[in-house]
C-alpha cells in the first residue's frame, strides 16, 4: 500500500519457516516479478516500482546455516525477530510486525544499538501484524 502511494519500501524475508508455515512474502513477490539478486538491481527496482526485495538468507548467510534448526524445533524462536531487524537496505527507517505486546517493549532498548533513525512497530488488533484474509478486514 505504501509503495501504491509513491512511498519507497524494501522488503525481505525468507522461504516460509515454522510456526507459520504458508506462503512466504518471498513467494508471492517472486511471483510478481519482483524478486531481486543482486544489490545494483534492487537499487534500480526501487525509484521505479517503489518496491524492493531482497532474500534475507542471501544477504545474511549465518540464518541460511541455520534454517535446518529452526525448522526442526518448529517453534518460533529468537531468530524470527532478530531477522525482522537486519538491515539490509541500510535505511534510516524501520516498519516492523511484533505478536506481541511485551516484545515490543523487551525489544525496545535494542533499536537504541541499531543504525535505524526511526522504527516503527505495528500490531492489529487481535495482536497478530498480519492482515487476516479469512475475514472482510478492509473496505
Amino acid at each position: 500500500m505504501l509503495a501504491e502511494y509513491g512511498v519507497p519500501v524494501f522488503l525481505h524475508s525468507s522461504d516460509a519457516l515454522p510456526p507459520k508455515y504458508g506462503t512466504s512474502i518471498k513467494t508471492i513477490l517472486a511471483e510478481l516479478g519482483i524478486f531481486s539478486q543482486s544489490a545494483s538491481s534492487l537499487s534500480n527496482a526501487l525509484p521505479n516500482t517503489y518496491l524492493g526485495f531482497a532474500w534475507t538468507e542471501k544477504y545474511a548467510p549465518l540464518l541460511a546455516k541455520v534454517r535446518h534448526i529452526r525448522e526442526e524445533i518448529g517453534v518460533r524462536t529468537l531468530l524470527n525477530t532478530a531477522e525482522k531487524l537486519i538491515n539490509i537496505a541500510q535505511t534510516g527507517t524501520l516498519l516492523m510486525g511484533a505478536f506481541h505486546r511485551t516484545a515490543i517493549h523487551t525489544m525496545e532498548p535494542i533499536f537504541s544499538g541499531l543504525s535505524y533513525k526511526r522504527v516503527f512497530i505495528v500490531q492489529g488488533a487481535e495482536g497478530s501484524e498480519d492482515v487476516p484474509v479469512h475475514r472482510n478486514s478492509f473496505i
